[in-house]
């Protein structure tokens, strides 16, 4: 997908570093609302580099650069039991480890890789963010995602999280 300056592609191995970069620094922004998440080494470059090689990685790439990164999966187990309710129970596609580059935060760019989701794979998102995370509850409501419930990922701590779902027709 291109859009004018930007272009959203799969991500390929040369990205790793650019991708684990965008990572810390989310990492640091989690740490500023004191936000556990993220913060126990996960996710690391194994995490990334799987996800390259099951295609499941994108990456938005300005100027030949990689400032952001997303990983899209076709099935989510975690979401199978939910404290709440899905708004559907079609098939949909769970977006994990969307982030950023710092310096192009609050220019609408993660709507844009939103908006790259829904029109390449015409289902439903699913997604999930930290209770603390106010900035990506904030973003998820703006961009037509709703409050479902809770889900539990298979951590021993600091499991709990906040499930959204978009309804796309």
């Amino acid at each position: 997908m291109e859009n004018n300056k930007y272009l959203i592609r799969q991500g390929e191995n040369k990205d790793i570093n650019s991708i684990l970069e965008i990572i810390d620094e989310a990492r640091a922004l989690f740490k500023t609302y004191n936000s556990p998440q993220w913060s126990d080494g996960y996710p690391n470059k194994e995490t990334f580099l799987n996800d390259i090689k099951d295609d499941n990685l994108f990456v938005l790439v300005s100027d030949d650069k990689v400032i952001g990164t997303m990983t899209v999966l076709s099935y989510e187990p975690t979401y199978d039991y939910i404290e709440g309710k899905w708004l559907s129970d079609k098939d949909y596609v769970a977006i994990h480890r969307i982030a950023i580059k710092k310096e192009y935060r609050k220019l609408g760019l993660a709507s844009i890789m939103i908006k790259f989701v829904e029109d390449k794979f015409k289902k439903n998102i699913r997604i999930d963010t930290h209770r603390l995370n106010k900035g990506m509850k904030e973003f998820l409501l703006k961009n037509g995602f709703v409050y479902c419930g809770i889900i539990y990922l298979n951590e021993e701590n600091d499991k709990e999280r906040l499930a959204f779902e978009k309804l796309i027709d």
